[in-house]
């Protein structure tokens, strides 16, 4: 599957520099804005600078195949763009199941209904923080990518209990998360000398492919800045994690991006030597 192509990523590339700035989350207390983020999100990830869900889709695409029902009723919680539900269509070619969007911020849930728009089928978007949302209706599964990292570890705790509170008896979370081990749970971020160098592989990786964005390196070097996340140290841990939750795992297995993919330098959100948990925990 050429997930690119499919998805039309230089449109909604376009489209998320284009709307982020107007549609992004305003934090209450501080009022900075994550346009920094999903609005560069699309255009890194044309230009093949971080991880994404297509990375790890043929895990994703097989564990949702795998759903039992007709329609099933799938929680997408946290969106950075529309990617993951780009895996999730493609897991279902011949029925379209119940799909819920769920982001604290309207840029990514944009995203998500523009490509849905594209495909011919119906969501429904939901913004809000993951541990306040609460749904009458169960859920069958749900669907993250490399979503726990944004969370430490008590708050990892209640995620895990959120999730288990929105899914039947039986439902399934499907995730991957990168391991990094011997990492200390705090919250770690792109040193300078790592800012600088994503900022230069993004504007090379830019003008290889000829993709001219005004601003981009200082957008990259922004990004670079800001972003950071609490890592997940090993496998045992994640497991730990989910059966202390009221999860039994079904399966757990551990795989590298392939080395084409990988930027060459161990930082967040960029893809690296390091091993990804690839996660099936059935809520007991």
């Amino acid at each position: 599957m050429d997930a690119h192509h499919s998805e039309d990523l230089e449109q909604a590339a376009a489209l998320a520099r284009a709307r982020a700035p107007g549609l992004c989350r305003r934090d209450p207390g501080t009022g900075a804005s994550c346009d920094w983020n999903h609005g560069l999100w699309p255009t890194l990830r044309l230009l093949g600078i971080v991880t994404e869900p297509a990375l790890h889709g043929e895990f994703l695409r097989g564990a949702l195949a795998a759903l039992a029902g007709e329609r099933p009723r799938i929680l997408l919680s946290g969106a950075a763009d529309h990617a993951l539900l780009a895996q999730v269509l493609a897991a279902f070619p011949h029925r379209v199941p119940e799909i819920v969007a769920l982001d604290v911020c309207e840029t990514p849930l944009m995203l998500n209904r523009w490509f849905a728009d594209r495909a011919g089928v119906a969501i429904e978007t939901r913004a809000s923080d993951i541990l306040d949302f609460t749904d009458p209706q169960p859920y069958d599964a749900i669907c993250t990518h490399a979503f726990l990292s944004f969370f430490d570890l008590s708050r990892r705790v209640a995620l895990v209990a959120k999730w288990r509170a929105l899914l039947r008896p039986g439902g399934k979370v499907i995730t991957v998360n990168r391991l990094r081990p011997g990492s200390a749970p705090q919250w770690i971020a792109f040193s300078t000398d790592q800012v600088w160098a994503f900022r230069n592989r993004v504007e090379e990786a830019a003008k290889v492919r000829g993709l001219a964005v005004p601003r981009l390196g200082r957008a990259a070097e922004v990004y670079a800045g800001r972003q950071a996340i609490f890592p997940l140290a090993s496998a045992d841990e994640l497991r730990a994690l989910f059966e202390e939750g009221g999860f039994d795992v079904e399966a757990l297995t551990l795989d590298a991006v392939a080395p084409a993919a990988r930027l060459g330098v161990s930082v967040p959100t960029v893809p690296s030597g390091e091993r990804y948990a690839r996660l099936i925990a059935v809520r007991r």
